[in-house]
């Protein structure tokens, strides 16, 4: 799907060089490092927004890509969503706009919004809702989460993970990454490495890597020799604890799964939402806004105890 070679890009403050990289096709990719580190210039650069210093950057045969910038939402102010969405897709009737535009949120009456009175965050689920609409099997999406509340991100999450062409994605919503990302790409220090697995599995390998990069303790001390006395009683305590913390993270991981259910079962009725039913379509919301708040308390907690 994308091939990068010795590819260096960046400005006079920073570059990121010789960065080589092979991505295949249908599978989501998370883009992470510390803030400044140049994630952005580079799905910029993978996207053809910007030129690089050197090396290139390789598409297959087949590949179509769409871009989402989160500063570019490019909208007709004269248009209403409803009209916005079918002068995209002129191949869908108007009811399966309605019913698309509910997947983002958009129902009953909100369809008929002018487009130039949408807050930030509407404006970015219909730029999203476009995008995701296309017939584009690559997809770069910069910061997709930024201006939207808790409902619209699950919205959003819940069309990325059912979206069947590659998704390459930079984003600070750890959750979204770790939900979704099957590959990573880690900036560094002005390097950039692929590595198999989501944010989750990055964490436990820099945790394995740090154990390995631990020197052993070398000779004997009295002061480890003291260490070394502590008592069973002690030793079962701590082993109480782990198997107490332990518990607590399965009974948390099954309310997360039963609440993510409860949000996917709420996804279901919106789609089938009667675009007229205003007072449904805002109990539903309210419901998804409740059990979002839910969510986000059950994964704090979750990784309060599962992270070192």
């Amino acid at each position: 799907m994308l091939e990068i070679k010795k590819l260096t890009c960046g400005y006079r403050q920073f570059t990121l060089k010789e960065i080589d990289l092979q991505l295949p096709g249908e599978e989501i990719v998370g883009i992470i490092g510390p803030n400044g580190s140049g994630k952005t210039t580079l799905l910029r650069q993978l996207a053809g927004r910007q030129e690089g210093l050197a090396g290139t950057v390789w598409t297959g045969a087949n590949v179509s890509m769409a871009f989402y910038d989160q500063h570019q939402e490019q909208l007709n102010p004269n248009a209403d969503l409803l009209g916005e969405m079918q002068a995209f897709r002129p191949d869908w009737s108007t009811q399966a706009c309605r019913n698309y535009l509910a997947r983002f949120l958009f129902s009953g009456e909100d369809v008929f919004k002018p487009t130039g009175v949408l807050s930030g965050g509407e404006r970015s689920r219909l730029a999203l809702a476009k995008l995701m609409a296309s017939d584009a099997n690559l997809l770069l999406l910069d910061e997709p989460t930024n201006h939207l509340d808790m409902a619209s991100r699950e919205a959003l999450e819940a069309s990325l993970a059912e979206y069947e062409g590659t998704l390459i994605l930079v984003s600070h919503d750890r959750t979204l990454i770790d939900k979704l990302a099957e590959r990573l790409i880690i900036i560094q220090d002005g390097q950039a490495r692929a590595f198999l697995g989501n944010f989750s599995d990055w964490r436990r390998h820099q945790r394995e890597e740090q154990d390995a990069a631990t020197p052993p303790a070398d000779g004997d001390t009295p002061q480890k020799r003291s260490e070394a006395m502590e008592t069973r009683a002690q030793q079962k305590v701590r082993e109480r604890e782990t198997r107490r913390e332990q518990r607590r993270i399965e009974e948390l991981e099954s309310c997360i799964a039963r609440c993510e259910s409860e949000i996917a079962a709420l996804n279901e009725q919106f789609a089938v939402l009667d675009p007229a039913d205003f007072q449904r379509a805002q109990d539903l919301k309210k419901d998804y806004e409740e059990a979002h708040t839910r969510l986000e308390n059950l994964y704090a907690q979750w990784t309060a105890l599962a992270e070192p």
